[in-house]
């Protein structure tokens, strides 16, 4: 659901309420291995972000560290650019960089290296009741 333009709205209205947020989060936490499909989706990542913003502080740690592996994949592009800025800026995952290179706020990472042509760097146990496969 998480990854369907219609499905991924609904998934994050719910982990803005807050009796569901810890559920979806958990949940979230157990099928580590669609964290990868999520973060490159073009729905998907919009409900890691939203899952990043809700999360109690030992869930956002224990998924700032299960999404460490996969953000350089992502460093370069919008939505990787701002999920590894809600990590930074929270405090999870120490050692992130927004750059391999440097380590200053985005706004000065943008400008460090701009891109050779306009267009590159866009080319760069269920208690809820829940389905499965929420983060498919």
């Amino acid at each position: 659901m998480s990854t369907h333009k219609f499905g991924s709205n609904v998934i994050e209205k719910s982990l803005r309420i807050p009796t569901l947020s810890p559920l979806l989060i958990v949940q979230l936490l157990k099928e580590t291995t669609n964290l990868k499909l999520l973060l490159h989706d073009a729905y998907g990542n919009y409900v890691l972000q939203t899952s990043l913003d809700v999360a109690d502080d030992a869930s956002f740690k224990e998924l700032s560290e299960l999404l460490k592996p996969y953000l350089g994949d992502v460093r370069n592009t919008p939505h990787g650019r701002r999920i590894l800025s809600k990590l930074v800026s929270r405090g999870g995952s120490a050692g992130l960089s927004y750059n391999n290179n440097m380590n200053g706020p985005p706004h000065q990472q943008m400008h460090a290296n701009p891109p050779s042509h306009p267009a590159q760097s866009v080319l760069d146990g269920n208690p809820a009741g829940f389905p499965s496969n929420i983060w498919a």
